[in-house]
């Protein structure tokens, strides 16, 4: 009788080293689509769920320019108007001038890092960009802020915003140029609406 071995089959690999690899595939499978659902849900929010407000800081940004302030003849007359440095050390515009030399729990706005415009009562949506050719009056800020209001947004050079302080005061900053660290606005404020 003549024998034939069996035809070489290859080793077989151990059960266990099989459910390791499918349990390895389905967590990097697992991670990726949590990534990704993480990603868009950043993407689609127009506003964090908290903002923090920065620490204090030793060094800190030149005071607001004085500026007399401009007598109110209308609705539209801005209280005050100039320009000023804008950092993460936040600036109180419901004072007249502006503060900007460590307004503290009363700042409205502060540069939250990577150029990121921040409401310090981050609960409320008190910023707006403005689009439009020209500039908003006092008006045109109030219904904007209504209509479209963040409580952060993503500023560069020329970029003009609308802003509602802590006592309703409207405010409308042009970031103008990177200076010293911070940034140079010209920020023109309005008192509240009747």
């Amino acid at each position: 009788m003549n024998l034939t071995p069996p035809p070489d089959q290859p080793p077989k690999t151990p059960t266990w080293q099989i459910i390791v690899a499918v349990m390895g595939a389905v967590a990097a499978l697992l991670t990726a689509v949590v990534a990704g659902l993480t990603f868009l849900y950043q993407v689609g929010q127009s506003e964090p769920e908290r903002a923090t407000p920065p620490a204090a800081q030793s060094g800190k940004s030149a005071p607001a320019t004085t500026s007399a302030a401009i007598p109110n003849t209308s609705a539209d007359a801005p209280v005050w108007s100039n320009t000023l440095l804008f950092d993460n050390s936040g600036i109180d515009f419901d004072v007249t001038p502006p503060s900007n030399d460590d307004p503290g729990p009363e700042m409205d706005i502060y540069d939250g890092s990577s150029n990121q415009l921040v409401t310090f009562r981050a609960s409320r949506k008190n910023v707006a960009r403005w689009t439009d050719a020209g500039d908003p009056t006092a008006s045109d800020c109030a219904n904007l802020l209504q209509s479209y209001g963040v409580n952060t947004a993503k500023f560069d050079q020329n970029s003009r915003f609308c802003v509602r302080t802590g006592n309703d005061r409207l405010v409308l900053i042009k970031f103008l140029r990177p200076r010293d660290g911070a940034w140079e606005i010209h920020a023109t404020v309005w008192n509240m609406l009747d």
